[in-house]
């Protein structure tokens, strides 16, 4: 948590112990019965109510996009929250180390990363 919050510091040009600061003043005023009934219901959502919601929301596409879905036998469907379109998937392609193509990129954070005020504030 401190490295985090140096972290924080420093990105956002804030003076050190800043963010620890802006931390602890928000965990004081958190009301932890309302917290923990969030969890609650948020516990309650599971991955079938998830995937209908955005169906509901998005609607029908005239763009070829959609969730990603697949199909059992004649009458079994599984959808899921993976947006996709036809042109990004390629069904040729076995799902095994010599043929997935698949490469890890490695990515090294520059140092010289700031953030604005109100991304500063989000983060804390």
């Amino acid at each position: 948590i401190v490295a985090a919050l140096d972290w924080l510091d420093a990105r956002a040009g804030w003076d050190p112990g800043t963010a620890r600061r802006e931390v602890a003043a928000r965990l004081a005023a958190l009301d932890l019965h309302a917290l923990q009934d969030r969890g609650v219901l948020r516990g309650r959502v599971n991955q079938r109510d998830t995937a209908s919601a955005l169906a509901e929301y998005y609607g029908t596409s005239t763009t070829g996009h959609g969730r990603y879905s697949a199909t059992f036998g004649t009458n079994t469907a599984a959808s899921t929250t993976v947006l996709t379109h036809p042109d990004w998937l390629d069904l040729d392609c076995p799902l095994f180390p010599k043929h997935d193509k698949l490469k890890l990129a490695g990515v090294t954070p520059a140092d010289n990363i700031t953030m604005d005020e109100a991304s500063a504030d989000r983060a804390a």
